[in-house]
């Protein structure tokens, strides 16, 4: 059963405008930079919906395959966010290997979180959050996974910033701020 309140509401109005933001981006331009930010933006969409689902489901077996599946885009939106982080401003393509080697370690870690290992046991909680899990006894790799690829990101933001070319330091020093200002102002 579904239980729909403002929360969930919120959360499915948000993914909506986040996907149709996807939409103009993909049909404005086509550098591979915004073609993986397309794909970062629209893990995200789908992570929104999953929470919002989460959120308003009263039955625990789709409480805990939305709670497994907002982890297993939470994995994607990092590993996007490396790849994004690699092409980003000058469009150059990383090396071959590592579009494979991150989709390899997402397609490793799916069966850890559908089969209880990173995360398990969705159990009804009273208030807004409603529904809390157990870790499974591997839920350090999605953490690892998850910082290692969102630091490899920001250190390769800073490492580009130290080029002496302003054209080229402009945009990541404007998605920085804007990643950095967002940290600094907690939602509640």
């Amino acid at each position: 059963m579904i239980v729909v309140d403002i929360y969930s509401v919120l959360i499915w109005l948000f993914a909506v405008i986040t996907g149709s933001l996807g939409l103009v981006i993909f049909l404005g331009s086509k550098t591979p930079s915004s073609r993986a930010f397309l794909i970062m933006l629209f893990s995200y969409v789908f992570w929104m919906t999953g929470v919002g689902f989460l959120k308003s489901t009263t039955n625990v077996d789709i409480a805990e395959f939305f709670a497994r599946f907002d982890y297993f885009m939470g994995g994607i939106i990092a590993a996007a966010f490396l790849y994004f982080c690699l092409l980003f401003p000058e469009d150059k393509k990383p090396n071959r290997w590592i579009a494979p080697a991150l989709i390899l370690l997402e397609v490793i870690l799916t069966p850890l979180y559908y089969y209880g290992l990173i995360i398990r046991n969705a159990t009804s909680i009273s208030g807004i959050q409603r529904w809390g899990w157990h870790f499974g006894p591997l839920a350090f790799l999605f953490d690892m996974f998850l910082m290692g690829f969102l630091l490899l990101g920001f250190l390769s933001f800073t490492l580009n910033i130290k080029n002496p070319s302003l054209a080229r330091r402009k945009p990541i020093l404007n998605l920085c701020s804007g990643v950095y200002s967002s940290r600094l102002f907690p939602r509640q």
